[in-house]
């Protein structure tokens, strides 16, 4: 999510490997990202406080809603109808049972980073609506995410991923 009205001044950047979290004015984001190399800066959208991106599926740019909730990268059914994607059977264990599930099978895009989501869903809901009509393909979450270290940028509008290494891990914090 964005941040609200009275935080638009600070970025968040979420470090999964090492379990930190950092907020950054604009100057200590700069700072921050100056040397960083390799890392995917993800234009955005922003529609009620949630964060939208373009992928890729099939070939074909679509709007996904980055999610930290869901378990993977996950489409909608039209989606999957639209675009002719592949599904599977599949559970879900909750509470001492398996709950059947349909799962995707396709490669998603996501700024040059090809990911196949073994965990994802396809959803009857339309997911983004927000009650606004404006619908998104899919949702990008936190089993895609986990393997970067990103950044929420308010300042460009980007969401940034980074694939930390020994040297960034050991080496240069904003």
């Amino acid at each position: 999510m964005f941040l609200s009205a009275p935080q638009r001044g600070l970025a968040i950047t979420v470090d999964t490997f090492e379990g930190k979290v950092a907020l950054r004015n604009e100057r200590r984001l700069g700072r921050y990202f100056s040397g960083l190399a390799g890392a995917v800066h993800l234009p955005c959208k922003e529609r009620n406080g949630w964060i939208y991106v373009t992928a890729g599926i099939e070939g074909r740019g679509v709007l996904m809603m980055a999610e930290t909730g869901p378990r993977d990268l996950n489409i909608n059914g039209l989606t999957a109808v639209r675009y002719g994607i592949g599904t599977r059977p599949g559970a879900v264990p909750w509470s001492g049972k398996d709950f059947p599930v349909v799962r995707p099978v396709l490669t998603v895009d996501v700024g040059g980073i090809a990911s196949t989501p073994g965990d994802g869903l396809v959803d009857d809901f339309a997911m983004g609506n927000g009650w606004t009509g404006c619908a998104c393909a899919g949702d990008i979450g936190p089993e895609f995410l986990r393997n970067y270290r990103f950044t929420i940028d308010p300042f460009e509008k980007a969401l940034v991923l980074e694939k930390p290494s020994a040297s960034m891990s050991a080496g240069k914090r904003g």
